[in-house]
């Protein structure tokens, strides 16, 4: 019957009836095989391309990881991070923008202190931002944040005279401190070399564990439980957030030896890594 797909067998164009479900493990290992050189050939273009754009090595180590961390990679650890800090997804898509430090510093003066903008405002709150963005100090996301938060009150101290240390909205202050963590981490990822990244991921492994060997001090603040071990949770970098494969393989890439200088062996890495 016309449509009727009920039957295991097919008439074949040759006139002969066949099964697809009886193929041969023969023929599946030889498509498999097909898809495996055809990926290969691709792998070896890219990789051939990314040397011959590259001044040396290095620099096609650091164009090789910022291709591996695709949109689609980066949309992913932002969102596991959203979802762990429990950040609204406007927050979460606004901090991979460009400035988006400089639009939460605006938003926390305007929507959680109630203040207007000034002109002598915007100069301080470009000069933080550039700040946290060079990060001259060489300080893990986490530290930055809390400079952030330090120079807000104080430009607010300085222009209306007040502390604004109570009365706040808290949650309104969570969601924007950890926006400028996720801002600085995308930023982090997508701006500074491999070489940075790696020092970031140590510095803030170094931070995590002194806090954790630390006793944990717990004390009540404005009805708010607090507890010193909490901020540990907070120092690590967004590749934190990767999947396992792409967290073994970004892991892999910022493992890449340059200082041997040749390309062969760079082409096999990253043919290694890609497969």
């Amino acid at each position: 019957m016309s449509g009727d797909f009920s039957n295991e067998y097919y008439y074949a164009f040759d006139g002969m009836y066949f099964n697809y479900d009886s193929e041969s493990m023969e023929d599946k290992n030889e498509i498999e095989n097909i898809r495996k050189k055809e990926k290969l050939l691709k792998v070896e273009s890219l990789a051939s391309k990314i040397i011959q754009d590259s001044t040396n090595l290095e620099d096609a180590k650091n164009r090789f990881l910022k291709m591996y961390l695709s949109e689609s990679v980066i949309n992913y650890m932002v969102g596991r991070y959203a979802k762990k800090e429990s950040l609204p997804t406007d927050f979460a898509v606004a901090a991979k923008q460009k400035n988006s430090v400089t639009h939460f510093i605006h938003y926390s003066i305007k929507e959680i202190f109630k203040q207007s903008l000034t002109a002598e405002m915007h100069i301080q709150i470009k000069e933080i931002s550039d700040y946290v963005y060079k990060n001259p100090d060489r300080l893990i996301a986490y530290e930055r944040v809390k400079i952030i938060k330090k120079c807000v009150y104080s430009i607010l101290k300085k222009e209306t005279s007040q502390e604004y240390i109570r009365e706040i909205d808290t949650e309104k202050m969570r969601v924007f401190l950890s926006s400028c963590r996720l801002a600085i981490n995308v930023y982090d990822i997508l701006h500074t070399s491999a070489d940075k990244l790696i020092e970031q991921i140590k510095l803030n492994n170094q931070s995590f564990t002194n806090i954790i060997s630390q006793p944990n001090v717990i004390r009540k603040t404005a009805g708010v439980m607090y507890y010193s071990r909490w901020k540990a949770q907070h120092m690590h970098t967004l590749l934190f957030y990767a999947g396992k494969e792409t967290r073994e393989a970004l892991k892999s890439i910022l493992s890449i030896n340059t200082s041997h200088n040749s390309k062969e062996l760079f082409m096999a890495e990253i043919k290694s890594i890609l497969e």
